[in-house]
């Protein structure tokens, strides 16, 4: 294995990376990334830390207690009880919307793709519960890979769903003793995105070879999230586990702490434009809001656009929280950087007072594996995972490395987006002509003169197949998302 990586990737270092006038530094990077973890895999090989074990990966916050509710939308009937397998609802969003169901309650999803009330695209979590999915259809048996409960609109939902993200977490009462768990759910966008058709040979269309879709038309594809919290701003307690996020066009996770502790672990971030995760404190008292992001895999997070300029996080350090730390993670191959730390609190002493920890995650193949401001302003800092601990308000960062080369992961990636994504390039070409008529028309006028640019890149946004999203559990021992645990 190690031996095929290191030919494969020396040759998207060395070969085919000029693409008409402009060569993409990016694609340079993300193989000299790729490289340097061939060379370094004997080093890499041993574990610092603990955690290695599969329960680690768990969430550490409390569950639920309340009573046990079942939906099935195969079998089960809206005017069911919903309070036994043999009972089972059949529509999620009106069951949360019920007298019955009430807070700290459990909602339990068998197998299926769930779109929210009339098909419309969307489910709206506003009640502090648990809702979670992985269940087979008599719900004896529960495992999220295997028993798929989803969140898949398709086109045709683009007219019901607006700008809804496929999951809204927003109690209509706040209550900081609240408690929402969101457990097991594969989240996809892929089907409803708008897509170049895939032609390798047509280079308008950014297909990388092997890959089912184009790239992404970000300008005609509807703008909305995985999960967020709508309008408001969430208070209590958040904890997002076992679930797949992907092909999201406007972020993964994109919410607002008002204050609580979350934990967001053992997932799997795939394709989502803009970042993987960003939580940002909504609250002038900011002690007390917290955020644990461990035991997750963040894969190819996209820029806001194909001309690559800016975005395109794994996750995203903000305003307003009082500790976040970033452990046991795993970030590849995300487009502009795997961590954004470039956000600073206009009050000085809370800044000096935030704790931010970055400790035992893996990263291969990124832009950066974390992107600061420069002190001398204008570009940013693009910095490797042994500079962390240069890094002055980083608190914790021991244990960061680049992923081993001989990892399991780099086979159960989907084959052409990583060769796609290495050998990754961006052509612009314009046009400008002083003496046309439109320009001699707008220089009469005073007006400046204009051109045309075009832009064109190998690959990306392209979709995502869930099929090999599902494999990403457990490829890395100890480090991103893990076999999920009950």
């Amino acid at each position: 294995m190690k031996k095929t990586l290191t030919t494969l990737f020396s040759l998207f270092l060395f070969t085919g990376l000029c693409f008409g006038q402009f060569s993409f530094n990016r694609a340079v990077n993300a193989a000299s990334s790729a490289a340097n973890s061939v060379k370094t895999a004997a080093n890499n090989s041993k574990s610092s830390g603990s955690s290695s074990s599969n329960s680690a990966s768990k969430s550490s916050t409390k569950e639920n207690k309340g009573t046990i509710y079942y939906v099935n939308p195969s079998t089960g009937s809206n005017r069911n009880d919903g309070k036994s397998p043999s009972t089972a609802f059949k529509e999620v969003q009106k069951l949360i919307n019920s007298d019955f169901v009430k807070d700290g309650d459990i909602i339990r999803l068998s197998e299926g793709n769930y779109l929210g009330y009339m098909n419309q695209g969307y489910v709206e979590v506003t009640k502090y519960i648990t809702l979670q999915g992985g269940w087979n259809s008599d719900f004896t048996a529960w495992d999220p890979v295997k028993y798929q409960t989803m969140i898949q609109p398709t086109a045709e939902q683009k007219g019901t769903n607006g700008s809804k993200a496929l999951l809204s977490l927003k109690p209509t009462t706040a209550n900081a003793n609240g408690l929402m768990v969101i457990d097991g759910l594969i989240l996809d966008m892929g089907m409803e995105n708008d897509y170049m058709r895939a032609d390798p040979k047509d280079e308008r269309t950014g297909t990388c070879e092997g890959c089912e879709t184009g790239r992404l038309m970000d300008e005609q594809s509807p703008s909305h999230c995985g999960i967020n919290g709508g309008y408001s701003n969430f208070t209590g307690s958040l904890v997002i586990k076992n679930c797949i996020i992907m092909n999201c066009n406007n972020y993964g996770i994109q919410m607002a702490n008002s204050g609580g502790h979350w934990e967001i672990c053992n997932n799997v971030f795939i394709a989502n434009r803009y970042a993987a995760c960003e939580i940002r404190g909504a609250s002038n008292k900011p002690d007390g809001i917290t955020l644990n992001f461990h035991h997750n895999t963040v894969l190819f997070s996209w820029c806001r656009t194909k001309v690559m300029e800016d975005m395109g996080y794994g996750f995203r350090f903000m305003n307003g929280m009082q500790q976040e730390d970033v452990k046991y993670n795993i970030f590849g191959c995300n487009n502009y950087g795997a961590i954004d730390n470039c956000r600073y609190d206009s009050n000085k002493a809370f800044e000096a007072a935030k704790i931010q920890n970055v400790e035992n995650n893996l990263f291969f193949m990124n832009n950066a594996d974390m992107v600061l401001p420069a002190a001398g302003g204008g570009k940013w800092l693009m910095v490797k995972n042994d500079q962390f601990e240069d890094v002055d308000r980083i608190k914790g960062y021991e244990g960061n490395k680049d992923l081993p080369a001989s990892s399991k992961l780099l086979k159960l990636i989907n084959q052409p987006q990583l060769k796609g994504y290495a050998n990754l390039k961006i052509k612009s070409n314009t046009s400008y002509d002083a003496n046309s008529a439109q320009n001699q028309f707008r220089s009469a006028l005073g007006m400046n003169q204009v051109g045309t640019e075009t832009v064109r890149v190998s690959m990306y946004g392209n979709r995502y197949p869930v099929a090999d999203a599902v494999t990403l559990f457990g490829a890395e021992p100890g480090y991103g998302a893990q076999t999920p645990v009950k």
